[in-house]
C-alpha cells in the first residue's frame, strides 16, 4: 500500500487557497452548470428506457462474473454498469462527429457560383448535432470519457478492495 508523502505547511496553504479558486461560485453560475449532465446527456445517472436492456445485461453479466457477496459489492457492480452505459453514450456522440466529417453533404453548383439551382451530389450523413457545435462537443466528450473511465476504474478498484 502506498504511503502519503507529507507536504510543507506553505504548500498546504497554497493548495487550500487554490482549491477555493476553482469551480463556479455564484448562485447564477451554479444554476446554469447544474444542468450540464442533462444538457449533454452523456453523464446523466439515469438509465433511459432504450438503454435498460443493455444496462440489465451488463449488470447481470458482471454479477455472474464477479459473484458479489454483500450489498456494497452489488452497489459497485451497479456503478460499473452505469459507467459502461455512460461510455457508450460518449462513444455514440463521438461517432456522430466522425461520421459527419467522413461523409459530408456535397453540393455542386454551375460555374462555381452559388445559385439557386444547386444539385446535391451526396446528402452525406446528417448528424443530430449542429455542425457548428461538433468540434466543441468533441472536446467536451473527450473530457467526459476520461472522467467516466476514471470513475469506472475507481469503482472496479473499490469492488476489489471489498472482495479482500
Amino acid at each position: 500500500m502506498k504511503s502519503r508523502k507529507s507536504i510543507s505547511q506553505k504548500q498546504l496553504v497554497a493548495n487550500q487557497k487554490n482549491s477555493k479558486l476553482a469551480g463556479v461560485k455564484s448562485k447564477a453560475g451554479k444554476n446554469i452548470t447544474k444542468l450540464n449532465a442533462i444538457k449533454h446527456g452523456c453523464l446523466s445517472c439515469h438509465i433511459l428506457p432504450y438503454e435498460s436492456p443493455v444496462f440489465d445485461e451488463v449488470k447481470a453479466q458482471l454479477e455472474k462474473e464477479m459473484e458479489p457477496r454483500c450489498l456494497l459489492q452489488y452497489l459497485c457492480i451497479e456503478r460499473i454498469a452505469l459507467h459502461t452505459i455512460q461510455l457508450r453514450r460518449i462513444s455514440f456522440a463521438v461517432n456522430e462527429f466522425l461520421q459527419a466529417v467522413e461523409d459530408p453533404r456535397v453540393v455542386e453548383s454551375y460555374l462555381d457560383v452559388p445559385i439557386f439551382d444547386e444539385t446535391v451530389v451526396n446528402e452525406g450523413y446528417q448528424p443530430q448535432v449542429l455542425p457548428a457545435d461538433m468540434e466543441k462537443l468533441l472536446q467536451i466528450y473527450s473530457r467526459y470519457e476520461t472522467a467516466t473511465e476514471n470513475r469506472l476504474y475507481r469503482a472496479i478498484k473499490e469492488y476489489k478492495q471489498l472482495s479482500n
